[in-house]
This record gives structure tokens, sequence and C-alpha cells, in this order.
């Protein structure tokens, strides 16, 4: 993992805002195709959304503006992509679909939704980074996996089970960081 691999920054605030522009105006979609449809205004109706936990924060800020613009009440159920995606599955099955929309933190979970049959399409609304992060006041000093692991550090990690989890996870495996990284941390989260 050599210093190139990584730019460290602040770099997320935009990401976040064309995703909650995106999920707006795909949830207003939504919408208006249902009023479309059936001969009705949106108000008194719920929008209900499946989203990943990782990507609460920007969808609550949405839904809050779509309730807002439209009258609807929004619905958020949040879990992991994968725990979701299985949700639409059972709810499908069951004949009982759900959710209106679902948001997922890694695109290939919306990809294989689509491609299962289980939603209509699939949009790209965001990318991540993953990054490695400490506070500016702590005097900590880190080029690499290695000095955190040599210092000895307090870390936790993204669960390897969700989309960002996943992804460094393999980025650990590759650079033989990861059996170290994954007995060293803390704790991980969703």
């Amino acid at each position: 993992m050599g210093e190139s691999d990584y730019k460290y920054g602040r770099n997320g605030k935009g990401a976040f805002t064309w995703l909650v522009l995106t999920t707006v105006l795909v949830g207003a979609l939504v919408f208006l195709m249902n009023r479309d449809a059936d001969g009705g205004g949106s108000a008194g109706q719920t929008l209900v959304i499946y989203c990943a936990a990782g990507v609460k924060k920007s969808v609550e800020e949405a839904a809050g503006k779509f309730e807002q613009e439209t009258g609807a009440k929004v619905s958020l159920e949040y879990s992991s992509s994968g725990v979701l995606a299985n949700k639409l599955k059972l709810d499908k099955e069951g004949g009982l679909p759900r959710a209106d929309v679902y948001v997922a933190a890694d695109y290939v979970y919306a990809e294989r939704a689509r491609a299962d049959g289980l939603t209509a399409e699939s949009l790209k609304v965001a990318t991540w980074k993953v990054v490695l992060a400490v506070k500016p006041s702590g005097g900590v000093v880190l080029a690499n996996c290695a000095d955190v692991l040599a210092q000895k550090i307090s870390f936790v990690i993204c669960d390897p089970l969700a989309g960002v989890g996943k992804k460094t996870k393999k980025m650990l495996e590759r650079s033989g960081h990861w059996a170290a990284v994954d007995a060293a941390k803390a704790a991980s989260f969703p």
C-alpha cells in the first residue's frame, strides 16, 4: 500500500450531495409514475425505501426534502445492502412487494437486484473511496497500513459483509495486510 494508492482528505461531500439529489429525483419519478397510473396525487401515499445503513444520513436528508415537496410520507428501512436485497427477493416471492426504492451502498448489489428481476432499473448515483482517517489533533502520522499495525493504534473497520467492507477486505488481502488488520481491529461496523 504505497503512498500513491491513497489520497487523504475530506472528499465525500460532493458525492453525498449527488446521492441526495439523485435519490430525491428517483423517488419523485417513482411517485409521479404511480400518481399518473392511478390518477391521484401523492399526498397521503407512502414511499417505502430500503436503504443501506452506510448511506443513511444522505437518504434521510433527501427523504425529508421529498416529503416537504410532495406531501407524501417516506418510510425508510435500514440494513446492509445484502440483507435488503434478500428482503426484496422474499417480498417478491411472497407476492408482497413493499419497497418502491432500493438504495444499495455498493452498485454491485443494485445491478444484481435488477438482473434478478427484483428492481425495474439500476442507477449509479454516487461512488466512494476507502480511506484511513485519524483526528487531525491526534498527533499521529501514518503513511500506510503497516504504520497503523506497528503503532498499535486502536481502530475500527467496516463489516466485511457490507459493500465498503468487502472492498476494504479485498484491498487489504491484495496488499497482504488483511489477516493482521482483522486480528488487530477493535471492532467492525456496518
